[in-house]
């Protein structure tokens, strides 16, 4: 089922027993006034929700049930193939979308770098019995412990977040690490032509694995300081804007 991840990551949205409809996490965060949000790339998907102070813990428990004992019922997932379809079409019209399509497909290993990753309506199908059970096998496989990190921020003290963060871990099945993840191969520069209105050019940077390395690079990258690289490529006519997307780790 291409697109199994991403389909999973928006029915954990659903929430579980406990957290229901207007009590879910989305729900609950936006009365808040809050953020909320998830995205899944090519090894994981995250989840983050900003609130206020006081609320952080109420926002942990509900992130909790929804990540660790979601429903997955079969009319939430009919409803979420139909949502997922509808996004890749809109997807297909998005410019930076493609590119970073095209830059998975020109890869040559590992194989399951260049897969289907949103997935739509003809990759997840129509036998919802057997996706239900293929997304509840995939859940318990990899939303556990050892394949997890939780990430807090707040003014609480450090013991008060770690109190937080030991009720978060409570339930979760130890479950098996993660196998490392296989190196990624470019292969040759492709020559790739898509029908886009700018002209993009790709800078590839195969060696920054760490994500300090990353975020210091995206500093320097879209700094627009006189004397940086983007005000020089600006000045010689050779870009109007430089991104930096982290497509695999």
């Amino acid at each position: 089922f291409p697109g199994l991840a991403h389909l999973l990551e928006h029915l954990l949205f659903y929430g579980g027993e406990r957290y229901r409809k207007d009590e879910r996490l989305m729900s609950w965060v936006q009365r808040q006034a809050g953020d909320v949000n998830a995205t899944t790339l090519a090894r994981h998907s995250a989840f983050f929700f900003e609130v206020a102070a006081e609320g952080l813990a109420d926002g942990v428990m509900r992130l909790q049930e929804m990540l660790q004992a979601p429903l997955l019922l079969r009319d939430d997932i009919q409803r979420e193939v139909a949502v997922i379809d509808a996004e890749n079409g809109l997807i297909q019209q998005h410019e930076l979308s493609r590119r970073e399509a095209a830059v998975r497909h020109a890869a040559i290993a590992p194989a399951a770098f260049r897969r289907f990753q949103v997935g739509d309506a003809g990759s997840l199908g129509e036998d919802f019995l057997a996706l239900q059970a293929a997304l509840r096998d995939f859940h318990r496989s990899h939303y556990v412990a050892r394949r997890m990190q939780l990430w807090l921020q707040g003014p609480q003290s450090l013991e008060v977040l770690g109190e937080l963060a030991t009720r978060f871990a409570t339930g979760l099945a130890p479950g098996e690490a993660p196998p490392p993840a296989p190196p990624l191969s470019l292969g040759e520069p492709p020559q790739l032509q898509l029908a886009v209105s700018s002209q993009p050019a790709l800078w590839r940077c195969p060696l920054i694995a760490l994500s300090d390395n990353v975020t210091l690079l995206r500093e320097f990258l879209l700094d627009e300081a006189p004397g940086s690289l983007m005000a020089g490529l600006r000045q010689r006519g050779m870009a109007e804007d430089v991104a930096l997307n982290w497509l695999y780790q």
